[in-house]
């Protein structure tokens, strides 16, 4: 999207990246979660009833954010990309929203790189507006010296040719972003595309039950013991 890139008007000695630079993926991470989006997420496939938070609650909207940063996850990853992931009782519903989260990123992070070429344009235009204004106005002064060999006529052609340059320079500058602004692409390279999950990832069914296998033996143990030393208490002061 940036002018500089597309055109190699930046410093040669300033490589970019294909797939962006540290600040790129930080300005990914910044939108992902951002309360806003994550409102919109949550609005748009009715999180709260999904969930079963009763919206009349005082707290529902804490309780609906508590299970949203539960089952959903945007982290950096040691390669530096994006990795979105979202659990959820149905592998369908939570492809779909991993998707359709990337698509809001990308819309919005386009957006905001759109919305700043726009206003780039516009600063060049103006300042293209002013510069034909001055010439149009030279250009009536000159007309009317009769004589083009005078000094104010040399003085006025020679001020007209400085302008033409700086005219010629900001009309390629306008061009350049205007095209940077019309320029259609996807903020994101999206490696993997979310995909529903063939097998429960969570919770993990041979670990709950060992858990409560375990937590069951740990607990009689402790009764067992409990009842042993009861039991050589009420001996010793039956012997007593």
């Amino acid at each position: 999207f940036d002018r500089g890139y597309l055109f190699g008007t930046e410093n040669k000695e300033k490589v970019q990246s294909l797939f962006g630079d540290k600040q790129d993926v930080n300005r990914v991470l910044s939108i992902a979660n951002s309360t806003e989006l994550q409102g919109f997420i949550q609005q748009h496939f009715d999180l709260p009833t999904h969930y079963g938070i009763d919206t009349n609650s005082p707290n529902w909207r804490y309780k609906m954010y508590k299970a949203f940063e539960k089952n959903v996850k945007v982290i950096k990853s040691e390669l530096d990309n994006v990795e979105l992931s979202i659990w959820d009782r149905d592998p369908d519903m939570a492809a779909n929203m991993a998707n359709y989260y990337v698509a809001q990123i990308d819309a919005i992070y386009s957006g905001l790189l759109g919305d700043r070429n726009q206003k780039n344009v516009g600063a060049v235009n103006r300042q293209v507006e002013s510069l034909e204004k001055e010439i149009a106005a030279i250009s009536t002064e000159m007309a009317e010296l009769s004589n083009s060999s005078s000094t104010q006529y040399q003085v006025l052609s020679q001020k007209m040719e400085t302008i033409l340059k700086d005219y010629n320079n900001w009309k390629t500058l306008a061009a350049q972003y205007q095209a940077a602004a019309d320029y259609e692409v996807s903020s994101l390279f999206i490696i993997e595309n979310a995909y529903p999950s063939e097998k429960k990832d969570r919770p993990v069914r041979w670990v709950i039950v060992v858990s409560a296998t375990l937590g069951a033996f740990f607990l009689a143990l402790v009764a067992a013991l409990i009842v042993e030393q009861y039991r050589q208490i009420k001996a010793d002061l039956d012997n007593a």
